[in-house]
């Protein structure tokens, strides 16, 4: 067997993805850290020396036994083990390692619906063809081949996504694909196609997201880069392409289950219907339609951990949005369905970082944080993460180190749906580091890219207040009235209240806000 599939305790190693998973969701590891566990599984019949080892894993190098020695803690760490315990990786006492969990061996790995994977509809099932080398030499398939493996591993990280062996499609190395017959053949229902070409000093990488039944487009971008530099730009090439890919792919699956029947959608259906009708253009009604589009979910599956989470966020959202009627209630709710779903998904990288977003509007911002790292240490390329951890730390007295996350955000992500979010998210960082001119064109850009959510608009006349442009500051209360009448100045300032944590500087707000804002 080529790719087997090795299953041990609550732990996988797909070996056709080079991917350990955890209750279904990947563990990040260092290259050197996965061949050493591959290895001892390989070899799990009898006891491997140390010498044998470093040969295996370091070939024609000569490393220190210290090297192999933190080579095995981390790779117990990654699979829950220790020293201690030694549960997977035993020490045997004349000099060696054995892998000592029982192990069972799985045939070789096959495209098929994700159901087969995590049990349920929970994954989208996808596959990233070889990249095509567009040039003039053969010689640059070697950089086509190496994008395509690493857009392929580091897509496999998004808990939502089923990523198809890349050994399993060298076949389709093809500009004539027929997408209906890799659907046909691999079960899926996303194709990723792209292509390289090298102009003189210059390499122009193209990626496309296509609807394998369809054949319809869903998103295209162009990569341009110096060649001679290409291995220096090939890692943001592919973090730029695979966060584009998790939110364009959520955002399609999104817009189907918002136009189906809701009464015909299962729990899968119920929870894409609730993200697309939210994410994209989030509002007080928005948040409600998810609302009840997750509670239908949970009708349907109480148990399901996404509904639990997802749920919990809108609730949690509702009253740091101050569309709560009963905060305490909502709260307590919050709570414990958050930490149900939580503990059910321990390592799904979307429910970590919904948790800590939880922690975030319910005043718990510093603890939200640490969830957030965790999940983006799983899915590195998640710029909803990375927005919500710049969010987190902004309000817990953070922002300098928030600016940053939301920056890389709008880059690895620069057509996401959730545009307008990080840009709000930008102008609040702004905002709490006083720096109002740069805080009023962030909420201006916000505001252009989706004008419906009324926290930009009301951040927008804050720092144009802070600027001395009331006029300018009462425009934008006007604008923010009319999408939503229910809107109370009182309300925003304890809104701002999440965000800034120096009592003067919140009493400085909240006079600009009587300056713009007409008694109520």
């Amino acid at each position: 067997m080529s790719d087997p599939i090795f299953k041990f305790l609550n732990h996988t190693v797909v070996t056709a993805r080079r991917e350990i998973l955890c209750d279904g969701a990947p563990v990040s590891v260092e290259p050197k850290v996965y061949d050493l566990l591959l290895y001892l599984l390989q070899n799990r019949d009898r006891a491997v020396s140390k010498d044998e080892l470093q040969d295996a894993i370091w070939p024609n190098v000569i490393v220190t036994e210290s090297a192999l020695t933190r080579c095995v803690m981390k790779a117990r760490q990654a699979v829950g083990d220790d020293s201690r315990k030694m549960r997977v990786i035993g020490t045997v006492k004349k000099g060696g390692y054995r892998l000592v969990a029982p192990v069972e061996e799985l045939q070789k790995e096959q495209a098929i619906a994700p159901g087969n994977r995590a049990g349920g509809r929970e994954q989208i099932p996808i596959a990233v063809l070889p990249f095509a080398n567009l040039g003039d030499s053969a010689d640059q398939n070697y950089l086509a081949d190496g994008l395509t493996l690493d857009i392929s591993t580091d897509l496999s990280r998004n808990a939502w996504m089923f990523v198809v062996s890349p050994g399993s499609l060298r076949d389709y190395r093809s500009l004539s694909v027929e997408y209906q017959q890799v659907a046909e053949d691999f079960g899926v229902q996303y194709v990723v196609e792209g292509s390289l070409r090298r102009a003189g000093d210059s390499l122009r990488v193209h990626a496309s997201l296509v609807d394998a039944a369809t054949g319809a487009r869903e998103w295209s971008e162009r990569y341009d880069g110096p060649v001679t530099n290409f291995f220096e730009i090939q890692d943001d090439i592919t973090r730029q392409i695979v966060a584009s890919l998790g939110s364009q792919v959520r955002k399609a699956e999104g817009r189907k289950s918002v136009r189906a029947d809701a009464d015909s959608l299962d729990v899968w259906g119920l929870l894409h219907r609730g993200t697309g009708i939210s994410w994209s253009r989030f509002n007080r009604e928005s948040n409600l339609q998810a609302e009840q589009a997750y509670r239908a979910a949970l009708a349907i599956e109480p148990d399901n951990g996404r509904a639990l989470i997802f749920l919990a966020t809108s609730l949690a959202m509702k009253i740091s949005n101050g569309w709560s009627e009963n905060i305490a209630a909502d709260s307590h709710a919050a709570w414990s369905m958050g930490k149900k779903g939580v503990d059910s998904l321990p390592n799904d990288p979307l429910v970590l970082a919904s948790f800590g977003h939880i922690h975030t509007c319910l005043g718990e911002a510093a603890k939200g944080v640490e969830y957030l790292e965790r999940s983006l240490e799983l899915d590195p390329n998640s710029a909803w993460s990375m927005g919500l951890l710049a969010l987190a730390l902004t309000c817990s007295g953070r922002a300098g180190d928030a600016i940053p996350q939301v920056t890389a955000a709008l880059r690895l992500s620069p057509r996401d749906e959730a545009t307008h979010w990080f840009l709000a998210n930008l102008a609040w960082a702004y905002l709490h580091q006083k720096h109002y001119d740069d805080a009023a064109r962030e909420a201006q850009r916000s505001v252009n890219a989706y004008p419906g959510w009324a926290p930009p608009w009301v951040t927008l006349a804050v720092a144009q207040a802070a600027l001395g442009q009331v006029p300018e500051g009462r425009e934008a209360i006007a604008e923010c009235r009319k999408i939503d009448g229910c809107v109370t100045r009182d309300g925003f300032a304890r809104y701002f209240d999440y965000i800034v944590k120096d009592e003067q500087h919140r009493q400085f707000i909240r006079a600009r806000l009587r300056e713009v804002w007409p008694d109520d």
